[in-house]
Order: structure tokens, then sequence, then C-alpha cells
């Protein structure tokens, strides 16, 4: 008896997503209401869907986002935004490199390290949401014609987050780090640095 009520409850199921697909694949993107930020953006969709809207009541370009100034290439790369997740990463890492110069007949070293730091920072912070609304806004661009499902299938493929793609910059981060001690360690005990 419970053999054939599985079957029966397989057999509806089935029969219900044949209809589902049926039913969907006729449909076009204007019959079908779709919330478009929230299929491209999927974690933390209502907070990205605030931000961007009171954006555009404000008429403004700047939105204040925690995550983007605390962690701006990391940020970046976790939503998808690998271009801006480069940038970030090889200006900091140019900021690594020292600027020599003699002051009164003396040899220095200074870094921009912390200045740099402090300007991507705010710049992310401030400007972050509207970076990220540019590309959920040209990803639902470019959807816009497709057939309802193939329209939702395309964005969420193209947006969401990729959490994985922090993961080499963050080894990038340690073995730069690591790197950079070590060369502070070699100019300040004056030892001749060998490569």
């Amino acid at each position: 008896m419970s053999e054939n009520t599985d079957f029966n409850e397989n057999m509806r199921r089935e029969q219900a997503n044949d209809h589902f697909e049926e039913h969907v694949h006729h449909r076009t993107v204007e019959e079908e209401p779709v919330d478009v930020y929230g299929a491209v953006i999927q974690k933390n969709a209502g907070y990205y869907k605030n931000a961007f809207r009171t954006m555009d009541e404000n008429n403004q370009s700047a939105s204040w986002n925690w995550s983007a100034f605390l962690f701006p290439g990391y940020w970046s790369f976790y939503r998808k935004m690998y271009a801006l997740g480069i940038v970030i990463f090889a200006i900091r890492l140019l900021s690594l490199l020292p600027t020599h110069h003699y002051v009164d007949g003396k040899y220095s070293l200074t870094f921009s390290i912390g200045v740099v730091d402090l300007i991507l920072n705010i710049l992310c912070g401030f400007f972050g949401n509207f970076l990220y609304k540019r590309k959920v806004d040209g990803i639902v661009s470019s959807a816009s014609g497709m057939e309802w499902l193939d329209r939702i299938r395309y964005m969420r493929s193209r947006g969401g987050v990729n959490g994985a793609s922090c993961i080499a910059p963050a080894i990038i981060n340690i073995i730069i780090i690591i790197l950079f001690m070590w060369f502070l360690s070699a100019v300040f005990s004056g030892q001749p640095i060998q490569l």
C-alpha cells in the first residue's frame, strides 16, 4: 500500500512539474513580473534593493557600504566584480613599493601603505553600491527581451556571489605580507637583500 502511495505521489509531482515547465516556457518577459534585482543580487538583496532605491530617489551615486569599506578587494571579488577587485589589489601592491629619497644627506625609505589603503577603503565605502548597481543594471539590461525562464536563469548565473573567488586574493595577500615583512627586516637589519 505504501509503495502505491509513493508511486502516485511521484506521478503527481512529475505531472505538476511538466505542467509548470510547459506553462513557464510560453511566458514572455512582459507577461511575468520579475524581481530583477532580487534575481541578480540574491544574497542580501533586501539591503541592496533598498540602497539602489534610495540612490535613485535622491539622484545620488554615493551610498555607504560597510563591507566595501572594510574589505574592498574581497567584497569586489565576492560580488563578482573581478576587474574592480584586481584594480584594488594592484593599487595596494604598488603602494607597498618603497620610495627612495635622500633627506639631509641621509637615505630613507617611505611607504604609502596607510594612506593608499585609507583612500581606497573610503572610496569603496562611498561608491561601492554605485559600482555594484551599475553591474546589476548591466546584467538586467543584457537579459531584456529573453523569455521569462531564460531571463531568470541568465540573471541568476551572472549575478549572485562567489565566495570561492576570495581565496586566491587571500593567499596572494598572505604571500605579499610575508615578502614585505622579509623585505623590511632586511632593510632595517642593514643586511644586503639577496634574491
